[in-house]
């Protein structure tokens, strides 16, 4: 069966959400895929809730890293855990946000590299992960124009976000792994989408 599991990730309001719904569709639609739509964390299991609670009351983006780092992995094998149902069953898999995301965010809080990476011993890796790159100012920018009532206390300091988007910029090399790509993510919603497909046109075989 060629199915996949793909993984769109970088760093906040640099378009994953919106570009995993155009995945979504152009695999459904155009390549004629049985495709599930996901995101990490869940939002569906216990690690979620109380990662949520954590970050929407936190004042400093490196308090809890240990914490936030297992309720992660916690939410992670749970969600992986149905992705490989999925992928059983023929279905292929998008996925905002995941493994990259813990490496660059955990790190950023004082979490070890190799410790992080201890943790994803035998868990579903992805076949392919795209990493949305756009700069902190753009992502702040986007943010102050979103108005959104509620942020988490990672998108309030840019310090750390700078620490962030390092890390995502590191990871293809410290991983020693050829699945990850990044993709310019400063550019118009079209031109990004266009990109993606074609990766995901490769992936496929189309």
């Amino acid at each position: 069966m060629n199915v996949k599991y793909i993984e769109i990730d970088g760093i906040d309001f640099c378009g994953k959400t919106t570009q995993v719904e155009l995945a979504y569709q152009f695999m459904r639609h155009n390549l004629g895929l049985k495709v599930w739509k996901t995101q990490q964390p869940t939002k569906f299991s216990l690690a979620s809730q109380q990662i949520d609670e954590i970050l929407s009351t936190s004042k400093n983006p490196r308090e809890h890293a240990k914490e936030l780092t297992d309720l992660f992995i916690a939410d992670r094998i749970s969600s992986l855990r149905q992705t490989g149902l999925y992928l059983a069953d023929g279905v292929s898999v998008v996925c905002s946000r995941g493994r990259l995301s813990t490496y660059a965010y955990q790190t950023a809080q004082g979490i070890e590299f190799d410790y992080i990476r201890g943790l994803h011993d035998n868990l579903l890796e992805p076949n392919l992960t795209i990493i949305l790159d756009l700069p902190v100012n753009a992502a702040l920018a986007r943010k102050a124009a979103a108005k959104r009532t509620r942020v988490d206390v990672f998108e309030k300091d840019k310090k750390f976000l700078a620490q962030v988007k390092t890390n995502y910029d590191n990871l293809r090399k410290m991983l020693n792994d050829d699945t990850i790509i990044t993709i310019n993510g400063h550019r118009s919603i079209e031109l990004i989408r266009r990109d993606i497909q074609a990766k995901l046109e490769k992936l496929f075989g189309h």
